[in-house]
């Protein structure tokens, strides 16, 4: 069975997640980031339609 979430204990040593991410974006090959939008996440949403109706392919 699952544990839930509120049963887990905290770990104060733990790394937090925004560290996690970082640390991974940071490791990626230079360059991999040149074609994301510096407002993507402004718009994430309109980013998301186009995908989805298949445009930006």
């Amino acid at each position: 069975m699952a544990t839930v979430l509120a049963e887990q204990a905290f770990d104060e040593t733990a790394v937090p997640i925004w560290e996690q991410l970082s640390a991974i974006g940071e490791s990626a090959p230079e360059g991999t980031w040149d074609a994301v939008p510096a407002d993507l996440s402004m718009r994430l949403g309109l980013v998301d339609e186009c995908r989805r109706q298949g445009m930006g392919r």
